[in-house]
């Protein structure tokens, strides 16, 4: 389907929830808009436990001019690119498709993994200090045959392909694996952490909750236990309520910058069905899924020049039943360095206002 563009507050530490937004309702602003005025405001996300600061001002400020990104990989020496196989540890599976190739998505494991099913050592106590082996599964999604096909660029086919075969291997390791929590997400570009430019996504899976997930998860529950209802769920009709955020929207999926965002041009797709794990959404979810993706990607990809940036899928249900639970996929361009004051607080620091981000990739798909 094609994109439309478009209680009670739980307060964090030294954030007043007066001063926040009521899921039921509108904004309570007791100042100017940061639309029209360039006040300094923090704003607490109830979805992610996470507090940000917006500094309007600090978007002004001089910079060094940005250095140039450094030249990816030719498709001879790329072990993504086709011809290339013998560079792969092994193919664990492919989608077939038209073209020379006769494949639109592989997928490999990390030839470097993180964590490994055989990965084997001490576990307890060292000192003060605790230990265990790094155990779980780690694989790379191979997005496309083309060395320089970004999703961004991709067709209505090609994206369904990819997200599909995300949607297939994350269900695989939840079935293969059930002790181990899989972490879909996409490094663009340097500064994400990306080391091959070729496309690809990558699926990290291991014991337990990561503690990221982990706070996420609390502070949903937090705000399930202080209001009865799922704080993506609340967060998401305040969204489409307010429109100020929206970026656009389809059948399944809501899409905007949200009003705590953690930092600039940040932009969330939330499926409008409650649904606490990505494994369980069916083929026009998925649809949907791709549509808004390639949409989202674009206006980025248009509107801020094609920056590095982060996506992943925040899925966090441990048995599927978890009422205050609902997952989403979240988009993190790199815009900004975290400074010592965000390193010491996990306080963000955003030189933009989530409404000024949100008008920007509006008008970036136009």
């Amino acid at each position: 389907m094609g994109m439309k563009s478009a209680g009670r507050v739980p307060s964090a530490p030294g954030i007043r929830a007066d001063r926040l937004a009521r899921p039921g309702g509108d904004e309570i602003e007791r100042h100017p808009s940061p639309m029209n005025s360039p006040m300094n405001e923090h704003r607490y996300n109830p979805a992610t436990g996470l507090t940000s600061i917006y500094v309007p001002e600090r978007g002004q400020r001089p910079l060094d001019e940005a250095p140039p990104k450094k030249p990816v990989e030719s498709p001879e020496s790329c072990p993504f690119c086709p011809g290339n196989e013998a560079m792969l540890p092994e193919i664990l599976e492919q989608t077939p498709g038209p073209g020379p190739a006769g494949w639109t998505t592989r997928v490999a494991p990390n030839k470097f993994p993180g964590v490994r099913l055989d990965a084997g050592g001490e576990t307890g106590a060292h000192g003060p200090y605790g230990r265990a082996p790094a155990h779980g599964r780690h694989e790379i999604i191979i997005e496309s045959p083309g060395h320089d096909l970004d999703l961004a660029q991709m067709g209505p086919a090609e994206l369904c392909a990819v997200v599909d075969t995300y949607h297939r291997r994350y269900s695989t390791i939840e079935r293969e694996n059930p002790g181990l929590t899989p972490v879909l997400f996409r490094n663009h570009g340097p500064s994400s952490g990306a080391s091959l430019g070729h496309p690809h996504a990558q699926l990290m899976a291991v014991r337990g909750r990561p503690p990221g997930l982990g706070a996420r998860a609390a502070a949903a529950r937090r705000h399930f236990e202080e209001n009865g209802r799922c704080a993506l769920c609340d967060i998401a009709a305040f969204e489409r309520r307010q429109r100020r955020r929206m970026i656009a929207e389809n059948g399944s999926f809501l899409v905007f910058v949200p009003f705590a965002a953690a930092g600039p041009s940040e932009v969330w797709l939330v499926p409008k069905r409650h649904e606490p794990s990505f494994g369980a959404i069916g083929g026009p979810e998925r649809k949907d899924l791709a549509a808004a993706l390639g949409d989202a990607l674009h206006r980025i990809h248009r509107g801020l020049d094609d920056p590095d940036y982060n996506f992943f899928i925040c899925s966090l249900a441990e048995t599927g039943g978890e009422a205050y639970l609902h997952w989403w996929l979240e988009i993190r361009p790199r815009l900004t360095i975290l400074g010592g004051y965000e390193l010491a607080s996990c306080v963000t620091v955003v030189p933009s206002v989530p409404e000024d981000d949100a008008a920007r990739l509006r008008k970036a798909g136009a």
